[in-house]
């Protein structure tokens, strides 16, 4: 073969190089783009990773983004964000407007894997020629529309020079022994001379440095290529030796060799026979070590951006099921009562049928009052400001009384309740709270478990631990459900199929309540169909409360539509102020069936005007009304005269239940807070205090 064929056929081989490089580059990059499309929480992350990156919007092609690694291939000085292409890098634009603007235009990503552009060098301001391997990847709006490019950049300008080098060097070893001694003694690159048998026969600084032996050993034969690949690369050798075989060199190929010091050392290789001979050649190895950490790097900020779009789509999943289930809840109830409303209107109800339409209002009323107090209860939990009433608390008593409250539901559906209780469990903690969470388990059991079932409640004390077992053997939970069981909006069956009701709060509420009085909460179940159990687990008192201790009062309502006239309440003179008209009607009709002499507004001004002509007893005042709500009515009346009603006893009405809302409404010169829907019975004792 004569020089001109051996010319082209390196030529060839370094082409194959070459295209073997840039597909193993392309996928990185591609990678890559993918994990910065996270580019608001990966923000940090991608001004670190060692490859540029920079976002541009627009037909101006205004700077978005630029990482650090970006600033460095630009050499350019001063912030790029917020300027153009044109006059941030006047010199790159001229390469890539057109690229760029043809992206914008077709919205499909380009590659240019080799792109040439002369860029200043901020040293001494002179133009260089530098070697990008791009990707452009086009960004688009919420409506589809391209408005920006994402571009990934590699500067590939060594690798260029070096492969440019590794030509014009390779051609000089075949020429003369003499230049191929000054090819080895390089350092852009490591060259070895090496035989089929494995061993070296000379080798230059650079290879030496990289596999960490000195000359004096490569000479004395203590290196050997056979010896220094590990077992795992030997097909990958033979195979370049079969390529070499036919075509007197290999294509570039990735390899590890173990260094001196037992590390192993990443390299992209490349080897050919000498000519006409089929026992040894010559080769030149790069060395990728840091390539392979930026890959590294790169897998692990893909494998962090994955989790974070999984656990963003799990939330998003978990909020549309919440609220569709939201939308369910509240809507059910509200059809009843609207159809019962609508017949009563009519008046042509049997007594017995219009009363059974004013208890299923009421029933689906109080539902709909508690899955917003649900909903309350949850935000004040997490936002730290719910108070829990602490005291010596019997555990019996709680149980006690949470099964009979959930036991007219037990008896609807026929289950029955086994309660095995230990008299002698005492903890220090809020009697209230706790008997909800013994409800909650009560009533999530007796929700799931079909008709003719039962419920084993058994209360113990364990060492220093007070134990509830809320035990049934109804619908079980699913194993993969099971972990979740306690989050917050989530339920095993969140489909417009479901059978049971609700929003999926009560085990939430029931952990965070728990966890507030120092204990733990367990859900255990061996599937569906198996039944379930949940394990309260409470510190015990440090000693026994004293029998003698004062204990709460139970609570108990009224009977439903049934009120009483407080003494002291005829004769007095009220204002209300509401924008609502049923709610004026209802107030209105409430304390003037207690004799009360009520004047009614809707709106501040008139409010202010009724104030100032008579003489009121008590202000009784919304707070969400349109223009002038009530905390500024309220502040406009305690700026008026004592004579005038400047000191008039008042109390807020509203819906904005929370304990900063009440909290606002007393600083804002209310006396008294009530969250609606309001008890009639409530309403009117405190209108008389």
């Amino acid at each position: 073969m004569d020089l001109s064929a051996r010319v082209l056929d390196l030529e060839r081989a370094l082409e194959e190089h070459r295209r073997e490089l840039d597909t193993a580059r392309e996928r990185e990059q591609l990678a890559l783009a993918e994990a910065a499309l996270q580019r608001t929480r990966l923000a940090e992350l991608l001004r670190n990773i060692p490859a540029a990156i920079s976002v541009v919007r627009g037909p101006e092609l205004v700077f978005e983004f630029v990482n650090d690694e970006a600033r460095k291939l630009l050499l350019t000085k001063g912030s790029l964000e917020g300027r153009t292409v044109s006059e941030a890098v006047p010199e790159l634009e001229a390469h890539i407007r057109k690229l760029l603007d043809d992206v914008m235009a077709s919205g499909e990503r380009h590659r240019a894997p080799e792109l040439k552009a002369r860029l200043e060098w901020e040293a001494d301001g002179r133009l260089y020629d530098r070697y990008f391997d791009v990707l452009y990847e086009p960004l688009k709006n919420v409506r589809g529309e391209v408005d920006g490019l994402l571009s990934l950049s590699y500067d590939i300008t060594e690798l260029v020079e070096a492969r440019t080098r590794a030509e014009e060097l390779s051609q000089r070893l075949r020429r003369s022994e003499e230049r191929a001694r000054r090819l080895q003694d390089s350092g852009i690159i490591g060259v070895v001379l090496w035989t089929r048998e494995g061993a070296l026969i000379d080798a230059n600084d650079k290879f030496l440095s990289m596999v960490g032996y000195t000359r004096e050993e490569l000479e004395a034969g203590a290196m050997r290529w056979t010896d220094m690949t590990p077992a795992e690369y030997a097909p990958f050798d033979q195979q370049a030796f079969a390529e070499m075989d036919e075509r007197g060199f290999c294509t570039p190929y990735e390899k590890e060799y173990v260094a001196k010091d037992g590390q192993r050392i990443s390299i992209q290789l490349g080897a050919a026979f000498w000519e006409g001979r089929r026992d040894g050649g010559v080769a030149w190895g790069l060395d990728i070590r840091q390539r392979k950490q930026a890959e590294l790097a790169r897998e692990a900020a893909l494998a962090g951006e994955r989790g974070y779009r999984r656990k963003a789509e799990d939330a998003s999943r978990a909020k549309d099921e919440f609220l569709s289930t939201l939308s369910h809840e509240l809507r059910t109830p509200l059809n009843a009562i609207l159809g019962w409303v609508n017949l009563l209107r009519d008046g042509r109800l049997p007594e017995a049928r219009a009363r059974q339409a004013i208890e299923t209002i009421e029933r689906n009323a109080r539902a709909q009052a508690r899955l917003i107090e649900d909903m309350l209860e949850l935000s004040r939990i997490e936002q730290g400001k719910l108070v829990l009433s602490v005291g010596p608390v019997e555990m019996v008593r709680v149980v006690e009384l949470a099964i009979e409250s959930i036991r007219p539901a037990a008896e609807a559906k026929n289950i029955r309740l086994q309660p095995v209780l230990d008299s002698h469990a005492t903890i220090i903690g809020d009697a209230d709270r706790l008997q909800q969470v013994i409800w909650n388990l009560l009533s999530n059991a007796i929700k799931f478990t079909p008709k003719g079932g039962r419920v084993h409640v058994q209360l113990r004390r364990e060492r220093s631990h007070v134990e509830v077992l809320v035990v049934d053997n109804g619908q079980g939970i699913d194993l993969d459900f099971l972990p979740q069981v306690f989050d917050r909006f989530r339920q095993a069956d969140g489909s417009a199929s479901r059978k049971a009701g609700g929003l999926g709060l009560g085990l939430a509420i029931v952990r965070s309540l728990v966890e507030l009085h120092g204990g733990t909460v367990s859900a255990h179940s061996e599937g569906v169909g198996h039944g379930a159990m949940f394990v309260l687990r409470l510190p015990t008192a440090p000693i026994r409360a004293d029998r003698s201790t004062p204990q709460r009062p139970d609570v108990v309502d009224p009977p439903p539509g049934t009120f009483d006239c407080p003494a002291g309440l005829a004769g007095k003179r009220v204002l209300l102020l509401d924008d609502e008209v049923d709610t004026r009607a209802l107030l209105s009709f409430l304390l003037e069936s207690c004799e009360c002499t009520v004047m009614a507004a809707s709106t501040a001004d008139e409010a202010r005007a009724l104030l100032q002509s008579g003489s009121f007893d008590v202000l009784l005042s919304d707070v969400g009304m349109p223009g002038e709500d009530g905390y500024a009515y309220i502040q406009s009346v305690r700026k008026l005269p004592a004579e005038q009603g400047g000191r008039i006893p008042a109390l807020a009405l509203t819906a904005y239940a929370r304990t900063e809302d009440r909290t606002h409404a007393l600083r804002c010169g209310f006396t008294a807070h009530l969250a609606k829907p309001i008890h009639a019975q409530e309403l009117l004792v405190v209108v008389a205090h």
